[in-house]
Protein backbone atom coordinates (compact mmCIF):
# COMPACT_ATOMS: atom_id res chain seq x y z
CA UNK A 1 0.00 0.00 0.00
CA UNK A 2 1.54 3.41 -0.83
CA UNK A 3 0.13 6.22 1.22
CA UNK A 4 -1.02 9.32 0.21
CA UNK A 5 1.20 12.81 0.41
CA UNK A 6 1.55 13.68 3.85
CA UNK A 7 2.93 17.42 3.19
CA UNK A 8 4.60 19.48 0.78
CA UNK A 9 5.93 22.14 2.44
CA UNK A 10 8.81 25.00 1.68
CA UNK A 11 10.42 26.13 4.98
CA UNK A 12 12.33 29.37 5.31
CA UNK A 13 15.56 28.03 5.64
CA UNK A 14 14.86 25.78 2.29
CA UNK A 15 15.79 26.38 -1.16
CA UNK A 16 13.62 23.46 -2.38
CA UNK A 17 9.95 21.65 -1.66
CA UNK A 18 10.72 19.12 0.71
CA UNK A 19 7.90 15.99 -0.49
CA UNK A 20 7.48 13.57 2.38
CA UNK A 21 5.46 10.59 1.84
CA UNK A 22 4.75 7.38 3.95
CA UNK A 23 8.02 6.97 6.52
CA UNK A 24 10.01 4.37 5.48
CA UNK A 25 13.21 3.73 3.06
CA UNK A 26 14.64 7.28 2.64
CA UNK A 27 15.42 7.96 -1.12
CA UNK A 28 16.36 10.98 -3.26
CA UNK A 29 14.02 11.96 -5.84
CA UNK A 30 16.78 12.42 -8.14
CA UNK A 31 18.33 9.13 -7.66
CA UNK A 32 21.29 10.73 -5.57
CA UNK A 33 23.30 8.00 -3.78
CA UNK A 34 22.33 7.62 0.20
CA UNK A 35 25.32 6.54 2.75
CA UNK A 36 23.96 5.21 5.90
CA UNK A 37 26.36 4.67 8.83
CA UNK A 38 25.78 3.28 12.48
CA UNK A 39 26.79 5.68 14.88
CA UNK A 40 25.68 3.06 18.04
CA UNK A 41 23.11 2.26 20.54
CA UNK A 42 21.95 2.61 24.06
CA UNK A 43 19.88 1.92 26.64
CA UNK A 44 17.43 5.27 26.90
CA UNK A 45 17.01 6.53 30.56
CA UNK A 46 13.26 5.69 31.73
CA UNK A 47 10.70 8.35 30.77
CA UNK A 48 7.18 9.55 30.69
CA UNK A 49 7.11 9.92 27.19
CA UNK A 50 8.52 6.00 26.36
CA UNK A 51 6.05 4.82 29.36
CA UNK A 52 2.73 6.30 27.20
CA UNK A 53 4.28 4.82 24.18
CA UNK A 54 5.80 1.47 25.00
CA UNK A 55 4.53 0.54 28.63
CA UNK A 56 5.20 1.07 31.86
CA UNK A 57 8.85 -0.47 32.93
CA UNK A 58 9.60 -1.35 29.33
CA UNK A 59 13.09 -0.84 29.28
CA UNK A 60 13.90 1.44 25.44
CA UNK A 61 16.56 1.30 23.54
CA UNK A 62 18.10 3.53 20.68
CA UNK A 63 19.66 3.17 17.53
CA UNK A 64 21.29 5.69 16.24
CA UNK A 65 22.21 6.17 12.42
CA UNK A 66 23.56 8.94 10.36
CA UNK A 67 22.42 9.29 6.72
CA UNK A 68 24.87 10.98 4.14
CA UNK A 69 22.98 12.15 1.17
CA UNK A 70 25.30 12.37 -1.95
CA UNK A 71 27.65 13.38 0.29
CA UNK A 72 26.00 16.84 0.52
CA UNK A 73 24.54 17.07 4.02
CA UNK A 74 23.66 14.34 6.63
CA UNK A 75 20.49 13.74 8.83
CA UNK A 76 20.38 11.89 11.68
CA UNK A 77 17.97 8.85 13.16
CA UNK A 78 17.38 8.15 16.07
CA UNK A 79 15.04 4.95 16.45
CA UNK A 80 13.71 4.24 19.71
CA UNK A 81 11.81 0.47 20.44
CA UNK A 82 11.41 -1.96 23.38
CA UNK A 83 14.34 -3.56 24.30
CA UNK A 84 12.95 -7.25 23.41
CA UNK A 85 12.76 -5.32 19.59
CA UNK A 86 15.98 -4.13 19.52
CA UNK A 87 17.94 -7.52 20.39
CA UNK A 88 17.72 -8.80 17.28
CA UNK A 89 18.30 -5.84 15.56
CA UNK A 90 21.59 -5.11 17.41
CA UNK A 91 23.00 -8.84 16.94
CA UNK A 92 23.07 -8.01 13.23
CA UNK A 93 25.99 -7.65 10.96
CA UNK A 94 26.89 -3.73 11.18
CA UNK A 95 26.79 -3.70 7.63
CA UNK A 96 22.58 -4.69 7.52
CA UNK A 97 21.84 -2.79 10.60
CA UNK A 98 23.43 0.53 8.74
CA UNK A 99 21.42 -0.23 5.49
CA UNK A 100 18.32 -2.06 7.26
CA UNK A 101 14.85 -1.21 6.77
CA UNK A 102 14.11 -1.63 10.22
CA UNK A 103 10.21 -2.26 9.14
CA UNK A 104 11.27 -5.46 7.05
CA UNK A 105 13.38 -6.58 9.64
CA UNK A 106 10.88 -6.40 12.27
CA UNK A 107 8.60 -8.95 9.85
CA UNK A 108 11.02 -10.95 8.83
CA UNK A 109 12.38 -11.70 12.24
CA UNK A 110 9.77 -11.26 14.94
CA UNK A 111 6.54 -11.85 12.92
CA UNK A 112 5.65 -8.17 13.61
CA UNK A 113 3.78 -6.40 10.38
CA UNK A 114 4.02 -2.18 10.77
CA UNK A 115 0.14 -1.75 9.14
CA UNK A 116 0.09 1.92 10.57
CA UNK A 117 2.45 4.55 11.10
CA UNK A 118 1.95 8.30 12.34
CA UNK A 119 4.12 10.76 11.41
CA UNK A 120 4.93 14.49 12.47
CA UNK A 121 6.91 17.33 10.78
CA UNK A 122 8.17 20.14 12.99
CA UNK A 123 10.92 22.87 13.15
CA UNK A 124 13.68 21.49 15.15
CA UNK A 125 15.14 23.09 18.28
CA UNK A 126 18.37 24.79 18.56
CA UNK A 127 19.98 22.53 21.13
CA UNK A 128 19.50 19.64 18.90
CA UNK A 129 22.89 20.26 16.84
CA UNK A 130 24.96 20.43 19.65
CA UNK A 131 23.23 17.06 21.06
CA UNK A 132 23.26 15.26 17.94
CA UNK A 133 26.89 15.85 17.07
CA UNK A 134 25.64 17.97 13.63
CA UNK A 135 27.76 19.62 10.88
CA UNK A 136 24.63 22.10 10.36
CA UNK A 137 22.00 23.00 12.66
CA UNK A 138 19.05 20.69 11.59
CA UNK A 139 15.70 22.82 10.62
CA UNK A 140 12.96 19.85 10.64
CA UNK A 141 12.24 16.86 12.65
CA UNK A 142 10.39 14.21 11.45
CA UNK A 143 8.90 12.34 14.28
CA UNK A 144 6.97 8.70 13.23
CA UNK A 145 5.47 6.19 15.51
CA UNK A 146 4.73 2.69 13.70
CA UNK A 147 2.01 0.34 15.39
CA UNK A 148 1.35 -3.63 15.26
CA UNK A 149 -2.30 -4.61 14.05
CA UNK A 150 -3.53 -4.34 17.75
CA UNK A 151 -2.31 -0.92 18.22
CA UNK A 152 0.77 -1.86 19.84
CA UNK A 153 3.86 0.96 19.50
CA UNK A 154 6.31 -1.10 17.72
CA UNK A 155 8.83 2.16 17.10
CA UNK A 156 9.40 5.66 17.64
CA UNK A 157 11.44 7.48 15.03
CA UNK A 158 12.86 10.64 14.48
CA UNK A 159 14.95 12.25 11.59
CA UNK A 160 16.62 15.28 11.63
CA UNK A 161 17.52 17.17 8.86
CA UNK A 162 19.65 20.28 7.85
CA UNK A 163 18.45 23.03 5.20
CA UNK A 164 19.20 21.50 1.67
CA UNK A 165 18.67 22.02 -1.92
CA UNK A 166 17.31 18.54 -2.10
CA UNK A 167 13.82 17.20 -2.45
CA UNK A 168 13.53 14.15 -0.55
CA UNK A 169 11.29 11.01 -0.72
CA UNK A 170 10.41 9.29 2.56
CA UNK A 171 8.75 5.96 1.17
CA UNK A 172 7.57 3.03 1.68
CA UNK A 173 6.10 -0.17 0.43
CA UNK A 174 3.75 -1.88 3.13
CA UNK A 175 3.08 -5.43 1.26
CA UNK A 176 2.55 -8.16 3.71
Amino acid sequence: MRAAILAILHAGAFNAFLVLLFLGVLRIVQDYAIYPRLIGHERVPPDARWAELFGRGTRVVRIDRVISINREFDIVSRFYTSNAVAKPLVRLPRDKVETANFKAILLQELGMPIVHVTQTVEAANAPASRELQMKERPRLVIKATAYTIGGDTVYFQEFYIPANQRRLLFDSELKY
